[in-house]
């Protein structure tokens, strides 16, 4: 089946199964240092699985009490954001998925030190843990297509989300993948449709743990489901897409999920900043 980022067909191909995928990206470690400052963000996540007698309306109450004490905790870091997934179509054995975005991670540790220091760290811990049972990680988050995203941090969906799961090939290498996304960026500018420029798209490693069963994730967002819809059938078929696949399918194996995407706090600056 054809997704929009990565293009590849799942036939011949092996497949990453999604719960491998999500343990990957919870196991891992990702952090903006190491030279990368500049380019990439912590991101702290959580995949989640609904608790006994819990419900969707636990999750997006869970999403409020974060919203209501955020400016509570004096954090500083403007490019600071949190976000909750819930599935669309997607095969893992997790419910939803929370995750925290920093500039940095020293500023990741400090928001945690006033997440508790503000007193109010022990009782959304509480929270957290009565909605739902996680795993949880830090992946490094690169943006490589600027788009466009919902910002009403509210119970309506601010992005329908696409994520891949990635393996490369025998003999492909990062270097190879950037060149691949530089190519398929080139073929959206060609393409020059209005839903698909309004795709936004991230690259996330693992820096530290992992199963090892991905070596790369690729998140990719369209503001709602009628512009990804729109979008999809503008690249489906397009000269562009089967070019941008051709060099995809040369550097990676990749499966894939849909997911909607809302703000609980959007950032006020960086790369997810709108």
């Amino acid at each position: 089946d054809h997704v929009c980022l990565s293009g590849i067909s799942s036939s011949g191909n092996r497949e990453i199964p999604m719960r491998k995928l999500i343990s990957v990206m919870i196991l891992a470690l990702g952090i903006a240092a190491l030279g990368h400052a500049q380019e990439s963000q912590p991101l702290q996540l959580f995949a989640c699985k609904l608790n006994e007698g819990k419900t969707f309306s636990n999750v997006m109450g869970l999403a409020e009490a974060y919203r209501t004490a955020w400016g509570k905790m004096g954090n500083a870091d403007e490019s600071a954001g949190a976000f909750v997934w819930t599935p669309f179509r997607q095969g893992s054995d997790y419910d939803y998925i929370v995750g925290f975005i920093n500039s940095s991670l020293t500023d990741m540790v400090n928001g945690l030190k006033n997440n508790y220091g503000s007193g109010m760290g022990a009782g959304l811990d509480a929270l957290f843990t009565t909605t739902g049972d996680c795993i949880s990680a830090i992946m490094l988050s690169e943006e490589i297509k600027d788009g466009t995203m919902g910002q009403t941090a509210d119970d309506q969906p601010d992005a329908f989300v696409e994520l891949f799961a990635c393996t490369l090939n025998d003999g492909a290498d990062m270097d190879d993948v950037k060149a691949a996304e530089e190519y398929w960026r080139k073929q959206i500018a060609d393409l020059n449709n209005d839903a698909v420029n309004q795709y936004e798209a991230y690259r996330w490693t693992p820096y530290r743990g992992g199963t090892g069963q991905a070596d790369l994730l690729w998140v990719g967002n369209y503001p709602d489901i009628d512009t990804w819809a729109a979008g999809e059938d503008a690249y489906l078929g397009s000269k562009q897409q089967i070019a941008a696949d051709e060099r995809f399918e040369k550097v990676t194996t990749c499966t894939s999920g849909l997911w909607n995407g809302f703000w609980i706090v959007p950032p006020a600056a960086g790369p997810t900043a709108q």
